[in-house]
């Protein structure tokens, strides 16, 4: 019995003397590579990704919004990104208003703050027509 012991002890001393010198090897190896760069350190590489750039606003159009319903109406005009939180405009019963505004812009009529119908401006929208319901708009 104390010769398997005496084995046991040896071979685990053998395993501990083959680990600790793989770590040994290890954390030289890892000096090596961090006295190749000038500073001591690894050099950091720079991020070439370039953010999404805002939308660029359109030509400027002049443009009339024309309620056909015989209600006054609420409606947005702005960006699609100003919808999440919209700056909510009315427009009297049967009653047109003009605006001038970038032709990337869209118009929506409005219900509890929520867009029922939205519309995209073009460079050559001139006209948006709200429905005799309004519920729908189209703009030519």
């Amino acid at each position: 019995m104390d010769k398997l012991n005496d084995s046991m002890k040896n071979i685990m001393k053998l395993t501990l003397c083959i680990l600790l010198t793989g770590f040994a090897f290890n954390h030289i190896q890892a000096q090596e590579v961090a006295s190749l760069s000038t500073s001591g350190y690894p050099e950091a590489k720079a991020v070439t990704e370039k953010p999404n750039a805002p939308v660029e606003p359109g030509p400027v159009i002049h443009l009339t919004l024309k309620n056909n319903c015989g209600k006054a109406v609420r409606f947005f005009v702005g960006s699609k990104s100003d919808l999440k939180s919209p700056n909510i405009q009315t427009c009297g019963g049967m009653s047109k208003n003009t605006f001038t505004l970038p032709s990337t812009d869209l118009v929506c009529v409005m219900k509890d703050d929520k867009p029922l119908s939205c519309a995209f401006l073009k460079p050559t929208t001139t006209i948006c027509e709200i429905n005799e319901t309004g519920t729908n708009i189209s703009c030519k």
